[in-house]
């Protein structure tokens, strides 16, 4: 729910970016520890797991969608300084763009 004041645009589109980032995308070092592992297991059936995994990820990334070690819940942490104020217009405007960020991915995998 939009307040009296609005949102703050930059937190909105900040908050979505990263949500829509970190729930797509591997961070590179998570792709080579999951190689690393592909190349380095013996059993069969534990390295198709790992290897549908790494696919699914590069699929995510390539289409911006969900990985499917993706619960679908964000969990934000907001730090602040000692002596920041974070406002309601603050929490409110990372409020929506976790919403606007889930949608993202909501319209994106179902036209």
């Amino acid at each position: 729910m939009e307040g009296i004041m609005g949102y703050d645009q930059e937190i909105v589109e900040k908050v979505c970016d990263t949500l829509v980032r970190a729930g797509s995308t591997f961070l590179p070092d998570k792709k080579k520890a999951y190689e690393k592992a592909i190349k380095n297991e013996t059993n069969a059936q534990a390295k198709w797991v790992l290897e549908t995994v790494l696919e699914n990820a590069e699929v995510a990334e390539r289409n911006c969608s969900p990985l499917c070690d993706d619960t679908g819940i964000p969990h934000v942490i907001v730090e602040a300084g000692p002596n920041a104020v974070v406002t309601g217009r603050v929490l409110e405007s990372i409020k929506e763009g976790i919403r606007k960020g889930l949608k993202t991915f909501r319209e994106d995998q179902w036209p």
